[in-house]
């Protein structure tokens, strides 16, 4: 995958309430493994989804996308959440 690559999600209804996401980096840990906000809640990121979007992820394993924020702040996003916008 290349990286610096302008994705945009998919899974927030309405749909308008979507938004690009750069990706920085892959995660090394899947969304079954990684925790979601650094681990605050005790959380991984595939429950996370479940919980505040109801959304049931179909390749929990998968690696998710990281798009870092500054200084140690970053998010992850599971890759079925994201669509590659094309280049113009």
């Amino acid at each position: 995958m290349r990286f610096n690559v302008r994705l945009r999600t998919n899974y927030l209804r309405p749909a308008i309430r979507n938004f690009v996401v750069q990706c920085s980096d892959l995660s090394t840990l899947s969304a079954t493994d990684a925790f979601a906000m650094r681990g605050y809640l005790g959380i991984t990121v595939r429950i996370y989804y479940y919980v505040k979007h109801g959304l049931r992820l179909r390749h929990p394993n998968l690696p998710c996308v990281v798009r870092f924020g500054g200084g140690e702040h970053y998010d992850l996003f599971p890759l079925e959440c994201l669509n590659v916008v094309k280049q113009t």
